[in-house]
């Protein structure tokens, strides 16, 4: 879990270092653990990234191998 807290830091370097999608380094910290990034909580007064939503997207997989009561969180909202 402290990697996925790392990736709301990712996305604001990747903002003010201006990188695209193509070379963004804050993917690499969720794509992994089958989260997809559905919505970035933005500072209205600087701009900045301060939070993120994220969606798990590979609920059948855990299904298959594991049970109801073991199942990892469907959103994550991180700060």
């Amino acid at each position: 879990m402290a990697s996925l807290i790392r990736v709301v830091y990712m996305l604001e370097l990747d903002r003010q270092e201006n990188r695209t999608q193509e070379n963004a380094l804050a993917p690499s910290w969720w794509i992994p653990f089958k989260y997809k990034l559905t919505q970035i909580l933005i500072d209205e007064r600087d701009g900045s990234i301060f939070a993120a939503i994220f969606e798990w997207i590979d609920l059948q997989h855990w299904l298959t191998f594991y049970q109801l009561d073991q199942m990892v969180p469907l959103k994550l909202v991180l700060f």
